[in-house]
């Protein structure tokens, strides 16, 4: 299986790194499934990501048979890169906060914000 970026499909595998020809971590119909519920090439790459994520994390780190023995993979790569693909989705919005809730009312939030 070749990776054809002219496809959604194919451009959320680029986004995801599932490039591998022979053994894909997921078949395209999980990817059409996202694409077809509404989402976007890079909502889906986030989602898809984010599965991936998670089944190498409950995997084991290390396996061993004899004298066969086998590392986990280390998922900071992976999550720099679904940080990234949320970025470029959500963007670098910060959310406000609320200094010092502990106010006795309500009337310096009501200043800030408006309201009665």
């Amino acid at each position: 299986m070749a990776i054809d970026p002219t496809t959604a499909v194919g451009r959320v595998r680029l986004l995801t790194g599932d490039v591998e020809p022979d053994e894909p971590f997921f078949d395209d119909s999980i990817y059409q499934w996202h694409l077809d519920s509404g989402l976007s090439e890079i909502e889906t790459a986030i989602e898809v990501l984010e599965s991936t994520i998670n089944v190498i994390a409950l995997s084991p780190t290390r396996e061993r048979a004899g004298s066969y023995e086998a590392y986990g993979q280390n998922l900071t790569f992976l999550q720099k890169r679904l940080n990234d693909l949320k970025s470029r989705r959500y963007g670098k919005k910060k959310a406000p906060i609320i200094i010092n809730a502990g106010q006795k009312d309500w009337s310096k939030i009501t200043d800030i914000f408006g309201g009665e």
